[in-house]
């Protein structure tokens, strides 16, 4: 590793906390394996390792009993940042589980002290602290901290467990297995195997060890299950997960947005790239180029050329026919102004594609922009309101059918204001926006553009995120495996 202080540490530090920050949703679905192999690579870039990267791993430390572990990780959490209160909570729960009672309580209360405002945190220390008023003898202060637990949280079963330990140290086991069998039918997964092992102990001292055996060695195979390297995407952690993990709805809500956006390939290339994530282990790679792609789409975007003209020698389109209402239409009589064609699906139901066509209706003048739609078929076909005319494809003459040649697939041209020969097209009316812009505000000098089309050139800005996806995925991956020697 490159010495502390040099400029290889400055570059690398932002990417340790980028693998610590990845491996949060992974600790919160229990994916405890592949959360491990992000934070060695976090730890191996940043040799002492950042405030989340010690808090991640005496959660999950903790979690597989491993409490001489995850009482380290929390002093060194503490080390770096003692105004959070997570370390001493953590720090809490392992001291107790070690048999430091008192230092364990005063972790607690250090905790209480913080004055988070979010009710399970406190109900989880207040729980903690029921553990030590219980191993010191002091049943009383146990129950009042119970009673605060139940204020906070109802019949959650954070309280219905620190009720059954109050209920087991009194000997009253019935009430206690009732209690903990409630929590564990209504608790998150990854509290599962302590109310198990929580039940398990109340049965052997009601029943004898044997009585024991099946709740302790299925908390056992829950604990062996986490450290798999597939439980993100698992049932039921994974979906409790998404709902409570803000990290994983702005992640997928960035995806959905990607596959919708019609105008980009973008999507369907990101489709292959994220299953290759997954499969390679280079999520953080995905995420981190998705970032810096974004980055060099909003910073170089508008200076790539990836609009031009193309001379196409096309013949204005005319045509003269009749609306489905049955009245005369001529497009010949909207000379000097732009004019924009749409296919006009069958249908009295609005669509995305109206809407949008609406939006740019309302927003030009009449003078200036018009709108007419070609609906397949007859004209007994029904279109969605519109405040344009549709006119039948079957009344227009050959020439305007080659002209307008699979107009259901291309779905949008634009015609030029001086001889309505096309200028532009598009798969839906929203890719007419920028030719149409440059139409209305006179930046273009058409006359310098006669009989020729603006082609645009999506797939280079495409090609600005993707690159660095590429890129940071196969430095991500390179990282993993030469740098921390997993495989």
């Amino acid at each position: 590793m490159p010495a502390s202080g040099s400029f290889a540490t400055a570059v690398l530090k932002p990417f340790a906390w980028l693998y610590s920050a990845a491996a949060v949703p992974f600790v919160y679905t229990l994916s405890f394996g592949s959360a491990d192999r992000l934070l060695r690579v976090s730890e191996r870039l940043n040799e002492g390792g950042s405030f989340l990267h010690h808090v991640l791993r005496s959660i999950y430390y903790e979690r597989l009993k491993m409490y001489r572990e995850a009482r380290e990780s929390s002093h060194r959490a503490l080390e770096i940042n003692d105004r959070n209160h997570v370390p001493y909570l953590n720090l809490a729960s392992s001291l107790c589980f070690l048999g430091r009672y008192e230092e364990a309580m005063e972790y607690c209360n250090r905790a209480l002290a913080m004055g988070r405002p979010d009710e399970k945190w406190k109900a989880m220390a207040l729980s903690t602290r029921v553990d030590v008023y219980i191993a010191l003898g002091k049943m009383v202060a146990a129950k009042e901290d119970v009673e605060t637990i139940f204020q906070l949280m109802k019949k959650d079963p954070i309280a219905l467990a620190a009720r059954a330990k109050v209920s087991d140290a009194q000997g009253d086991y019935q009430r206690a297995l009732e209690d903990l069998n409630n929590a564990i039918e209504n608790c998150e997964p990854m509290d599962l195997p302590g109310l198990l092992e929580q039940r398990g102990a109340v049965y052997a001292r009601l029943s004898g060890p044997d009585a024991a055996v099946t709740d302790r060695l299925k908390a056992s195979e829950i604990r062996n299950s986490w450290l798999n390297e597939t439980r993100l995407f698992s049932a039921p952690s994974f979906q409790s997960s998404l709902v409570r993990n803000s990290t994983a709805i702005m992640f997928f809500a960035l995806v959905t947005f990607a596959f919708l956006n019609r105008e980009s390939t973008l999507g369907l290339m990101l489709l292959p790239l994220f299953v290759i994530a997954l499969f390679r282990r280079c999520a953080v790679g995905l995420v981190t180029g998705a970032i810096v792609g974004v980055i060099c789409l909003a910073s170089l975007g508008m200076f790539v050329p990836i609009r031009f003209w193309e001379n196409t020698q096309a013949q204005p389109v005319s045509f003269k026919t009749q609306t489905i209402a049955g009245k005369p239409f001529n497009l010949d009589g909207w000379k000097g102004k732009s004019v924009l064609i749409y296919y006009a699906p069958s249908g009295e139901v609005e669509t995305d594609d109206t809407k949008s066509l609406k939006t740019l209706f309302n927003k030009y003048p009449r003078s200036r922009l018009e709108v007419v739609g070609i609906v397949d078929g007859g004209t007994t076909k029904t279109v969605a309101k519109t405040p344009w005319p549709i006119v039948a494809g079957n009344g227009l003459d050959s020439k305007s059918k080659s002209q307008l040649d699979n107009l259901e697939k291309v779905n949008t041209y634009l015609l030029s204001p001086l001889d309505h020969h096309i200028v532009a097209r598009s798969s839906h009316p929203d890719g007419i926006n920028v030719p149409l812009d440059w139409i209305m505000k006179s930046q273009v000098d058409l006359r310098k553009y006669s009989q020729s089309e603006v082609r645009i050139l999506s797939w280079i800005l495409d090609i600005l995120v993707l690159v660095p996806v590429l890129i940071f995925m196969v430095l991500d991956r390179t990282l993993q495996k030469f740098m921390t020697g997993l495989d």
